[in-house]
């Protein structure tokens, strides 16, 4: 051993004088390998007489705050692009951006230390010269950019599928993102790599000409990433709504009853008409046009109802299920769609397990489009809603009478509550209350017997307020009612031992559950003719929930029939409608045109003979609802876990 490798100090000595770590550092800083800020950043920890090992734990937690910022950045532009922050002001966007940036940096310090840890085993077990070092660090810098870009280009392809309007450009900007995070947290990596190997093997490095590095691709790379978010969140994002186009109703336009049945299997009411059973429903059948909806694939059926209601898919209507994840102290919710990887599961995953959110219900206040009965209401149609889904809180800014689900099921499950509250106008409130059936609940009973007491309760309610609004001096010409006691009842003796016994008691209630249905479509059906003897009357049935590994789902099999007078005779064979037809359909028969917005084609024309009418660019956007309180939330999930929603 040379004289001056005898004098070198020992590698695993627990300290180093200030003045090689500066030597080192300007040493490495005249071959050209710390010059731009970045590196000069990682490699502050030159200066003090520290243990190797501080300088690992050092520079490996300034890594995690490079890679810390890095994500939140990234996260911040996909939460943007990904969902829509609904009815987030200035407080909640800040107030969210701070739990993205508690959750980002820890995150970054975690790889950052797992990197120096892998650094310092590698310049333990390796003899190498500081080129070798260097070429190591290159490797190393390579193989962790190249994973961060497989990574965000997938997370890109995934997120792209829920992007409205995303084209080459946004593909274009997203690329120049991906690339230029890639490329930082490479950078990042070979210069903490290059300067921990180089402290560990404390020799003269070999003259080596090193690559041309400086402040002027930092800046460039700035200019990349900053060009790249904004082009990603002007680009990406979901187009904005267009104002609301002024239109005329047309006075000879017909007066409508939607009925939406939830849980009622066409199959089932078929076999029963043939038996003789369901005088209403045979005579619905015989005289309307049957429409079976087109095979989707199974949604949630809040889901599946809400796209129903307002003619568009989740991505435009904003819910996606029973309950979404709210981050604490948060008014607004956000939506992101599930295929949208490290975006979703953020949200709803690592928040949860932090306790930094909590599960909260969908409810009116978060719709994104505009239903059908909020278009009438707009166009000074006399509408009313009663026991339809998402229609809580209700939005004191329309004219429309609306009683939903839950100011149905507050009305009983509060002892001494009036019916009237935050969910219901006081004078639907006392008609609910004269009306209205309230179950007798004793603690007796099983949960699934409380369940469909509870279901079929809220349908004879709802039929009772329904035909009472009818028979009003000043009927609703356009009234929607919804019933959910068929899919409650299945979800309910679902769970039951089916002996032959059982079964045979799981088909009579069944039985007497549809029987009671036919009866309430009998008494609404001649209240509305006698309000309006040319109204239409329209009922939609989706199949009954399965319960799935996902959560409850809506089969294969919906169906809808159209009567009236003036149905045309070749309607009256069975096709085929696709969901999304049905609110242009409906808006056609009300006088109102349709949307261009919407995807779903009108069949008022083969139907009724209402010509189609030219379409408007936009109804706009939904007004301003209010947002449910804490006791709301509370209620609303307690009643969808009766209904079997949860």
């Amino acid at each position: 051993m040379t004289e001056p490798e005898q004098s070198e100090p020992r590698e695993d000595s627990g300290g180093m004088r200030p003045a090689e770590g500066l030597a080192l550092r300007e040493r490495l800083r005249e071959l050209g390998y710390l010059q731009d800020p970045l590196a000069r950043f990682l490699s502050q920890g030159a200066q003090g007489p520290q243990s190797l090992t501080r300088s690992y734990v050092e520079v490996g937690a300034k890594v995690g705050v490079v890679l810390g910022l890095l994500f939140f950045a990234l996260l911040a532009a996909g939460f943007a692009a990904a969902g829509r922050f609904v009815l987030l002001d200035t407080r909640d966007l800040m107030l969210f951006h701070a739990y993205l940036l508690l959750l980002a940096l820890p995150l970054g310090v975690l790889i950052g230390l797992l990197l120096a840890a892998f650094f310092a085993l590698y310049a333990r077990f390796s003899r190498r010269a500081l080129t070798k070092v260097a070429l190591a660090a290159r490797k190393c810098a390579v193989i962790v950019a190249l994973g961060t870009l497989g990574y965000l280009l997938l997370a890109w392809l995934r997120l792209r599928e829920n992007l409205i309007g995303a084209g080459w450009f946004t593909d274009l900007a997203a690329a120049a993102v991906c690339a230029g995070s890639a490329w930082l947290v490479g950078r990042a990596t070979f210069a903490a790599a290059l300067y921990l190997g180089a402290r560990r093997r404390r020799r003269d490095p070999l003259e080596i000409e090193p690559p041309k590095r400086g402040l002027y691709s930092l800046l460039a790379l700035l200019v990349l990433l900053a060009f790249g978010f904004a082009a990603l969140l002007l680009a990406g994002r979901p187009q904005d709504r267009l104002p609301r186009e002024a239109f005329q109703v047309e006075r000879d336009a017909r007066a409508v009853l939607l009925l939406g049945i939830d849980g009622l299997e066409l199959d089932a009411v078929q076999a029963l008409v043939r038996e003789g059973s369901l005088p209403h429903f045979r005579a619905l059948l015989e005289e309307g046009a049957l429409c079976r909806l087109a095979d989707e694939e199974p949604k949630h059926p809040l889901r599946w109802w809400t796209g129903l209601s307002t003619g568009f898919a989740a991505d435009r209507h904003g819910i996606a299920g029973p309950t979404h994840e709210r981050p604490r102290g948060l008014a607004g919710s956000i939506f992101v769609p599930d295929g949208a990887i490290g975006f979703a599961e953020v949200l709803d995953h690592v928040m949860p397990l932090l306790e930094l959110s909590s599960a909260a219900p969908f409810s009116a206040g978060l719709l994104l489009e505009k239903s059908a009965l909020e278009i009438a209401s707009d166009a000074s149609v006399g509408a009313a809603t009663v026991n339809w889904w998402m229609t809580h809180p209700v939005n004191a800014a329309l004219p429309a009478q609306q009683l939903s689900e839950l100011a149905i099921w507050q009305s009983w499950s509060r002892e001494g509550a009036p019916a009237a509250n935050a969910a219901t106008p006081s004078e639907l409130g006392a008609l609910l209350a004269r009306v209205g059936e309230r179950p007798a609940l004793s603690e007796q009973l099983s949960a699934s017997e409380r369940a469909i007491r509870s279901a079929r309760a809220l349908d004879r309610s709802a039929a009772a307020v329904g035909t009472a609004l009818l028979e009003a001096p000043s009927p609703p010409r356009f009234a929607q009612i919804g019933f959910f006691g068929a899919n409650a009842l299945h979800d309910a003796l679902r769970g039951e031992h089916l002996s032959l016994v059982a079964e045979r008691e799981r088909v009579a209630a069944l039985i007497a559950h549809v029987a009671e249905l036919d009866a309430l479509l009998g008494r609404l059906r001649a209240a509305l003719l006698r309000a309006h003897p040319e109204a239409v009357l329209c009922l939609v049935a989706s199949p009954p929930t399965q319960r799935t590994p996902d959560g409850p789902r809506i089969g294969l099999g919906g169906w809808c029939v159209f009567a009236g007078a003036g149905l045309a005779e070749a309607a009256r064979r069975p096709r085929e409608l696709a969901r999304f037809d049905l609110v242009p359909t409906l808006l056609r028969l009300l006088g109102c045109p349709v949307s261009a917005e919407m995807p779903g084609q009108s069949i008022a024309e083969r139907l009724f003979g209402v010509p189609e009418r030219e379409r408007i660019s936009s109804f706009g956007p939904p007004a301003l609802r209010p947002l449910p309180t804490v006791e709301e939330d509370r209620d609303a999930l307690e009643l969808m876990r009766a209904l079997g929603y949860l």
